[in-house]
């Protein structure tokens, strides 16, 4: 009687419930754990898993640094007057954007053989087609420019009152 008014029950001399529900309870969600945990080893040869994903994402990493260092070597000639460009636009400037690139692909659980199949081909035609449209708006707007200087040089040119 004094168990049952101090709110506890008796639970013999081992303190285990004598019922067995909660302790078969807990056995059975430690075995489902064990069985959660139990992985089968890698066939002999076979690439670790992780270590095929830390290629592909040095791979990527590699990828878009390269294709950064593309769109620099694109982008330079037009920035010739600006001394700096190199500086702010360096080799460790874009290993830095890369290397971010690849942890916010991490970061957001992104497979990297998922996002090459589902977005590589249309970064390869927005590459492939960006490009070319830069360089040719660019030759636009110098074109624009040139004829718009030969314009103010004829009007220069003129006599003050003809």
């Amino acid at each position: 009687m004094g168990a049952m008014m101090s709110g506890h029950e008796d639970t013999g001399a081992s303190g285990a419930d004598d019922s067995g529900a909660d302790g078969a309870d807990e056995l059975g969600r430690l075995a489902a754990e064990a069985a959660a945990l139990d992985v089968e080893p890698l066939p002999p040869g076979a690439p670790d898993p992780a270590m095929v994903e830390a290629q592909q994402a040095a791979d990527m990493v590699r990828m878009i640094g390269g294709a950064l260092r593309g769109a620099r070597a694109l982008a330079a000639p037009r920035f010739d007057w600006w001394a700096d460009f190199r500086d702010v636009w360096s080799d460790r400037q874009l290993d830095a954007i890369a290397a971010a690139s690849e942890e916010l692909r991490a970061h957001m659980g992104w497979e990297v053989g998922d996002m090459a199949s589902r977005f590589g081909p249309w970064i390869g035609l927005a590459v492939a087609a960006g490009m070319p449209a830069y360089v040719t708006w660019q030759a636009m707007q110098d074109e624009r420019e040139r004829r718009a200087q030969a314009l103010r040089d004829q009007a220069q040119a003129r006599p003050a009152g003809g």
